[in-house]
């Protein structure tokens, strides 16, 4: 049976299907930007075969202007809503997937679930920096410990170094470059086994997520580290520097274990992985760092 249209290849569906059969029996997922539905059907048969509940969420107003999409795709972003709609739940009944569908903003349907009560959320929706920003603030905490969040048209880094400018530059790039700030890191960032061609990605959310690094005092954080790190040792000021930075940025929101391999991984301090472990757990100690829930990071650090 013939998928309906939509930019999902191949690869695409094999990563799809690979995470969909790793969804429980009885479990339950939402889709973000459905379209006409042909990445979604692609997968009914294994959502269908685990009994899954399968919320779909879309506007409905087609593919946003982008000035890097070619003519024949753009004639898509003129579809009426109501068209769309309709074709996407015809698609559905014939490939027999009962799912619901909810007429919204992508981030704002996120409030109508209960925190941690998804095994799985795809996000395929405004493919912007701040759009991507805004779905993964919103349906993160949504996800199940030990579920899945995960979505379409990421670019790892080598990836984008080759990239044409026509797909450097648009919606590879905008999400890329969104997962690497709110994980704070691409070593989090997963593309399936035995699959190198797809764009599809995921995060697993371990049960050890719930808990993030958080600097409480910029001021008591810099003294700290003025305190330990001796000009008279080698390169005591400027790896003193480097940290404080890379504190500031991986800590918001990031695991500690995450927090530690990003400071690690800056060629400016080389590979001191053992003395960076060393100097966050000094400074949680003191109090200058501090684990908290991840919904919790977003508080303002005092000066």
């Amino acid at each position: 049976m013939s998928l309906p249209d939509g930019y999902f290849h191949g690869g695409d569906i094999y990563a799809y299907r690979w995470l969909a059969r790793q969804i429980p029996h009885d479990g339950a997922m939402v889709e973000l930007g459905s379209y006409k539905g042909r990445s979604i059907c692609s997968i009914a048969p294994d959502l269908n075969a685990r009994d899954v509940t399968v919320t779909l969420v879309d506007r409905f107003l087609g593919l946003p202007e982008d000035p890097y999409t070619t003519e024949t795709e753009s004639d898509v972003q003129y579809d009426d809503a109501e068209t769309l709609e309709l074709t996407l739940r015809a698609n559905l009944a014939k490939h027999g997937l009962n799912a619901t569908i909810v007429k919204a903003d992508s981030a704002d349907a996120a409030s109508d679930f209960a925190d941690e009560s998804l095994d799985f959320v795809f996000i395929d929706a405004d493919h912007q920096y701040d759009a991507v920003i805004r779905d993964l603030e919103a349906w993160w905490p949504k996800i199940k410990p030990n579920g899945r969040i995960g979505g379409h048209d990421y670019s790892s880094e080598i990836e984008r170094r080759y990239a044409t400018p026509k797909y450097g530059t648009s919606g590879g790039y905008h999400v890329a470059r969104a997962l690497r700030d709110f994980f704070r890191s691409e070593r989090e960032i997963k593309k399936v086994p035995r699959q190198p061609r797809t764009t599809v990605w995921y995060v697993n959310r371990d049960s050890s997520d719930d808990l993030v690094l958080d600097v409480v005092s910029t001021t008591d954080l810099e003294r700290s580290l003025r305190t330990h790190l001796r000009p008279e040792k080698a390169g005591g000021i400027r790896k003193r520097e480097v940290i404080l930075e890379n504190i500031q940025a991986f800590a918001k929101p990031r695991t500690l274990e995450g927090t530690i391999y990003a400071c690690a991984a800056d060629p400016r301090l080389g590979c001191h992985f053992t003395s960076t472990r060393w100097f966050i757990n000094r400074l949680l100690r003191a109090g200058h760092l501090r684990l908290v829930r991840r919904a919790d990071v977003h508080a303002p650090v005092s000066a």
